[in-house]
């Protein structure tokens, strides 16, 4: 008869620490976030590129063979996973990245930086994302952009990319606000459009 108490005690103490750890997870939601690489300087900035309207362009530093970028371009110079919007502005004019945007589907439909690809998380759940990963080169540079500031989307993206083979991702932290806001290239249909 113990044996039997001792057992009821326990499923009820399993039971309630189940129910304590459901509460907690749609309380705290979780959070996604890419596994840093080797090769990429987390936290720290690192300078954009010198373009072409920059000849020249200098950090001011001494020459260093170790800092300075192979003929790859921007991604060799050591863009880490979370970059600046110089740094993806960069990118983009150089041509040396796809661009993914992790925002909603109405978001995205609202406004896009010119020729990014709508790729949210949830794709990857709902089997929609092969399409554009067919889209997508495994070896270029893919810089992944949501809302900025406390959006966890394109990081959330950044882990599906991951998994599925690519490891040149960069996250522009700022997001797709201070890209439009800056007046750089965008696309789609605006809010207050008729």
């Amino acid at each position: 008869m113990a044996l039997g108490r001792l057992l009821n005690r326990a499923t009820i103490l399993v039971a309630l620490a189940a129910a304590a750890g459901a509460v907690h997870s749609w309380i705290v939601p979780i959070q996604l976030r890419p596994v840093e690489r080797a090769g990429d300087v987390a936290g720290r900035e690192v300078a954009a590129p010198a373009t072409a309207a920059e000849p020249g362009a200098s950090s001011g530093a001494a020459p260093d063979a170790a800092a300075d970028p192979a003929p790859g371009g921007a991604e060799q110079a050591g863009l880490g996973l979370e970059i600046s919007l110089a740094q993806a502005r960069a990118l983009y004019e150089a041509g040396e990245a796809d661009f993914i945007d992790a925002r909603t589907a109405e978001e995205f439909a609202r406004g896009r930086i010119l020729g990014a690809l709508h790729l949210p998380a949830s794709a990857f759940s709902t089997g929609e994302a092969g399409a554009v990963l067919e889209l997508l080169d495994p070896s270029r540079a893919v810089v992944i952009y949501c809302g900025g500031g406390d959006c966890d989307a394109s990081h959330n993206t950044a882990v599906f990319l991951q998994q599925a083979g690519f490891e040149r991702l960069h996250i522009m932290v700022e997001g797709y606000p201070a890209w439009a806001e800056a007046g750089y290239d965008v696309e789609g249909v605006p809010e207050d459009a008729p």
